[in-house]
């Protein structure tokens, strides 16, 4: 397929009708980074789909106007970075395509309560509804198989779960991890408002939880008091910084193998957050199945990928026997 710009809703609309393939949908807010493009050519490697790329700033995720205004924008570079990691259609559609004024049909959607009522929830008020919102619009109008998103906003990440899960939508999500630049932080499209300043505050910050993450492998110990102290004393401005149930964001309980350590720091007017996954043990994955169906040479794959012992209990068995 020759790559493809399409601005207007019913010209998307009717391009879907008329396509055969199934799509990969990739939804951005622009000014894209090497994250942005591993998800686009991680869904292009995996599938023979349809890659399609939205660029649109979303207005009703911003509680701040300010913030709205001065969310950086590259056009150019956003469609040329697309298109050469696997992009085969871009949608670049306007605010009143997207919110249509005086338009009834569309739904304002409210995020999950729980998911939403914590971390970035406590003093981004609607923002998660927003981002639900325009989602769902775009899952309406695209129809996509596979909606592929990044883990660096793990919350969000949930929220859209939840969401899919809730409307019934026959959608599979994919995700990837956090994508870290050279000196260890997040990517995110924000960061080309950071001052050198800045960027060396956000450097501490995620320097700290990489740390924490390395330290809770070597005696499973967290002290958030000590690590928001010792980040205050760079004057560093910590919205918040939680242990919790990676799955609920419930706080976290001590039979818990895993949780996430996540937090949110300003730098002047940006907002940027970042998180770990702490696990007090490598996970245990049980392969059962008919005999002759592969299970021993699959248990040895997945055992090398990630780096586990392999147990062929199927073998001690036979041996025992």
């Amino acid at each position: 397929m020759n790559n493809l710009i399409i601005k207007k809703t019913e010209e998307l609309t009717n391009w879907r009708k008329n396509i055969k393939s199934e799509i990969n949908f990739i939804p951005t807010m622009g000014n894209l980074h090497h994250g942005h493009t591993k998800l686009i050519s991680t869904a292009k490697n995996k599938n023979s789909n349809i890659n399609l790329v939205s660029i649109f700033i979303n207005p009703l995720q911003f509680n701040d106007k300010e913030d709205l205004k001065n969310y950086p924008k590259s056009i150019d570079n956003d469609v040329k970075l697309s298109f050469s990691n696997g992009a085969d259609v871009i949608f670049m559609p306007s605010i009143d395509e997207i919110y249509p004024p005086n338009d009834q049909t569309i739904d304002y959607i409210k995020a999950h309560k729980e998911l939403s009522s914590v971390l970035c929830g406590l003093s981004r008020k609607g923002h998660f509804d927003g981002v639900c919102t325009v989602v769902y619009r775009l899952l309406n109008l695209i129809k996509p198989k596979n909606l592929y998103l990044g883990e660096k906003d793990w919350q969000q990440l949930l929220i859209l779960k939840n969401l899919v899960l809730t409307k019934k939508l026959n959608i599979s999500i994919k995700s990837i991890p956090t994508q870290r630049d050279f000196d260890g932080i997040p990517l995110s499209s924000r960061n080309a408002n950071l001052s050198k300043n800045e960027r060396k505050l956000i450097r501490l910050f995620s320097n700290e939880l990489l740390i924490a993450e390395k330290n809770f492998k070597k005696d499973k110990i967290i002290n958030l008091k000590e690590i928001i102290k010792k980040l205050s004393a760079e004057k560093i401005s910590i919205e918040y910084l939680k242990r919790l149930h990676p799955y609920t964001l419930k706080n976290s309980a001590d039979e818990d193998n895993i949780s996430i350590l996540a937090g949110a720091i300003r730098c002047g007017k940006t907002r940027l957050i970042d998180h770990v996954f702490l696990m007090k043990r490598s996970p245990i994955i049980a392969i059962d199945g008919p005999a002759g169906s592969g299970k021993s040479t699959v248990t040895k794959l997945i055992a090398k990928k990630l780096k586990l012992l392999y147990l062929d209990t199927g073998a001690m068995y036979r041996a025992l026997s």
